[in-house]
């Protein structure tokens, strides 16, 4: 809570250093119950801001600069070697395409340019700043950059571990067979960047994602394996203690150090010593000294998946577990049921598997947008697998030492339980409602949702009984009422597409895609930005997308769209515009069986609570305009007493015909003509629409100069509150017919 506080709440260290000196000073007082959370809550705060302090990033983009650091960490891809260095505090990342020439404790002389990773611009799109700061990232060098020196570090830990872990990944290479060698590095050592990422999505689609992410669940095996060998061996007590503390120790150092890992290895190791010195054990305790410690060491570990999942999944265990064992101490019927072994076991799986789902409900749910609604039946034998594959796996490269002929069965063995895996993945994730998409969903309701979870499985506790009636019949109209109210409300998410027009409006069912973004030169904005908001969303299909004219920096995006999302129905401007992309997008139409529509002026559309006026252009003028900006199709959008105008990039020739319309013109929200250029939003325009507000989209630090400083005076004079994408990203308005609600992905 301190570190989320410290997230949300700007404050100096001073503030809640302050707290945590006099919360010590009255720490052995009779208010010792107070003092001791404050202690522990403001010691995170200042921990969090001093580990932390506020960096300009930008003041070091696109610096050439030259750097001598030792090697923290080595990961690799698919196709690239990356070296994490550190550099007065900060992480960067060197990646060549190489082999593993050099190890961590190596020290890398580089000179190059460095760049922030980019951040998400849209809502859905993937967060790259975000990702590598995992990773302990903050800045990247340029491709381009030069290794000046390389020099042998001393020998360390890491290195050691890193050689170990490199001579496993190639004994898996050579026992575990394609497609599943990245599966089984995922699983054995959490390499997880040679999954096949359609693997990946089925997993995701079907609830059982978090067994590819090394946790407390591969950690458990690992502890089965080191009993296993104790019991085989008769070591006593203090031996197997021993056997543990060195296995944990040495599976946290080959996977990497991994949080999840770390957090899991402690608590075994404390356990077996708790059960070497005959303490009594909490779970719970050991559970919350661990992560307070981890959190301790890097705070930043709070936003991390993998710390999430861990956390949330053993939490869950242990309170299903829990109230599973409180079920059955107070029924007679079960005290019984569970001296059957068959039911025991399979209670307890029952439990384990409900509960690790239900830990992991929050990150899944607002990290991958989803609700799996299959994971519970996926689970059974997911879990089941997943232990045997892990089992096997390292069987197999035990025999590896010794017989390749025990380590080619084993490893077969291994393949076989992941292609179970796989093949029951692929099954239920194209299940009817394999997952419902959280869009739709405020914060509050998904909390409302786990909290109703928890109070199921609290269900054995007789004083809950009223309380979970009482709260179902809550969630049951906090479900039906803002589904009914909601209905009729509308995005309109104007998307950072670069420099180019993007805008899709929508509610729960209906979607309007106006332009679509560029593709070309390695840029694809309808890939990497549309269809990710439109998956986030929910939305198989497009109702209306509406072409204001056949630029590709309006219509690109389109031809990939098309190849995964159907259109129904089309709207084109009239001209005779020959290029290759248009052409090939008018072809995908056919393909598809697209409605293309060439709407006219005056025509008034009702689309499920929206009402499109077609203002421009009529088809005698746009067959023959000489500039295709002249002929974009400028429509009038009106959601209740709220109205918004789109005018592509018509210009000043254009605007002179369109501006005799006068009141049609006066709206809400214009989107400014043509990215903010001084060839539009002429004198007449401006004022005849007179917006409260106005959206410009256009690329950061673009070669045209856009937007021209005299057109945005010319809006802003006439009052009009200005958003530009290349400084806001995303700009999403929401509306219920009467008022606007305005957010920003950039602040």
């Amino acid at each position: 809570m301190a570190i989320l506080l410290a997230v949300n709440f700007q404050a100096g260290i001073i503030f809640p250093f302050t707290i945590l000196i006099i919360s010590s000073l009255i720490l052995f007082s009779r208010y010792h119950n107070v003092a001791i959370p404050t202690v522990i809550f403001s010691l995170m705060w200042s921990i969090w801001l001093w580990e932390n302090p506020t960096l300009e990033l930008e003041n070091y983009s696109s610096q050439t600069v030259e750097i001598e650091s030792p090697i923290i960490s080595v990961y690799q891809t698919t196709k690239r070697v990356n070296y994490i260095l550190n550099a007065d505090g900060l992480g960067i990342l060197y990646s060549v395409e190489d082999s593993l020439t050099s190890t961590p404790g190596d020290i890398l002389h580089i000179r190059g340019k460095i760049y922030i990773p980019d951040e998400a611009r849209n809502p859905g799109q993937f967060d790259a700043r975000k990702y590598y700061k995992s990773k302990g990232v903050d800045l990247i060098f340029s491709k381009d950059s030069e290794l000046v020196t390389e020099i042998s570090g001393p020998l360390n830990i890491n290195r050691i571990f890193f050689h170990i872990r490199q001579s496993i990944i190639l004994k898996i290479n050579k026992f575990i067979s394609e497609p599943y060698t990245g599966m089984a590095l995922g699983l054995l050592i959490g390499v997880k960047s040679e999954i096949d990422e359609e693997l990946k999505e089925n997993f995701k689609a079907s609830g059982i994602i978090h067994i590819l992410a090394v946790s407390g669940l591969h950690v458990g095996y690992i502890l089965l394996v080191l009993h296993l060998l104790g019991s085989i061996f008769y070591l006593n007590a203090k031996l197997r203690f021993l056997l543990i503390l060195v296995g944990m120790i040495f599976y946290m150092g080959i996977t990497g150090w991994p949080i999840s890992v770390i957090r899991a290895g402690i608590m075994a190791i404390l356990y077996a010593y708790a059960k070497l010195k005959e303490f009594k054990t909490s779970a719970w305790n050991i559970l919350g000294v661990v992560g307070f410690v981890n959190l301790l060491i890097d705070p930043n570990q709070l936003f991390n998946l993998s710390f999430q999942l861990s956390f949330g999944a053993v939490a869950g265990i242990l309170y299903s577990y829990g109230q599973l064992q409180i079920l059955i101490k107070n029924n007679e019927k079960l005290q019984l049921w569970r001296q059957k072994p068959w039911f025991r076991w399979g209670s307890d799986y029952v439990a384990v598997s409900m509960g690790a789902q239900m830990g992991t409900f929050l990150p899944i749910a607002f990290v991958f947008g989803q609700i799996p609604l299959w994971s519970l039946f996926t689970n059974i034998f997911a879990i089941f697998l997943s232990a045997l594959a892990v089992l096997t796996g390292i069987t197999t490269l035990f025999f590896s030492l010794f017989s390749n002929y025990f380590a080619n069965i084993y490893g077969n063995a291994m393949w076989g339980c992941m292609w179970v895996l796989d093949f029951i993945s692929s099954i239920v994730s194209n299940f009817p409602y394999s997952y419902v998409p959280v869009y739709s969903f405020s914060t509050i309701f998904i909390l409302l949702l786990l909290s109703l979870w928890i109070l199921v499985m609290s269900i054995s506790i007789q004083r809950y009984a009223q309380g979970f009636i009482i709260f179902g019949l809550i969630v049951m109209n906090g479900w039906v009422w803002p589904e009914v109210s909601n209905q009729s409300n509308y995005k309109f998410a104007f998307l950072d597409v670069g420099q180019g027009d993007a805008c899709i409006i929508h509610n729960d069912e209906t979607a309007i895609l106006i332009d679509a973004g560029y593709k070309g030169f390695g840029k694809d904005y309808g890939k990497y930005v549309i269809l990710p908001y439109l998956k986030n969303q929910g939305f198989t299909q497009i109702d209306l997308a509406i072409m204001s004219h056949p630029h590709a920096d309006h219509i690109g995006g389109l031809k990939t769209i098309l190849d995964e999302i159907p259109i129904e129905v089309v709207w084109d401007t009239y001209n005779y515009y020959e290029s290759g992309l248009y052409q090939s997008i008018m072809e995908k139409f056919v393909e598809n069986r697209t409605m293309v529509k060439y709407p006219r002026p005056g025509e008034v559309f009702e689309i499920d609570g929206l009402i499109l006026t077609v203002l421009f252009p009529d088809s005698s003028y746009s067959k023959h305009v000489s500039n295709i900006n002249n002929a974009s199709i400028v429509v009038r959008i009106d959601h209740g007493n709220n109205s918004f105008l789109f005018t592509g990039d018509a210009e000043t020739q254009a605007e002179n015909i369109y501006s005799k319309l006068g009141a049609y013109l006066d709206v809400d929200v214009v989107k400014v003509g043509h990215h903010g250029s001084k060839t539009s939003s002429s004198l007449k325009i401006v004022e005849n629409a007179s917006p409260q507000y106005g959206i410009i989209s256009l690329g950061k630090m673009n070669k045209y100069g856009h937007p021209s400083s005299l057109i945005m005076d010319r809006w802003k004079n006439n009052g009009a509150t200005l958003f530009r994408t290349d400084e806001h990203g995303g700009i999403s308005m929401k509306s219920d017919g009467k008022i606007i609600k305005i957010s920003k992905m950039i602040e």
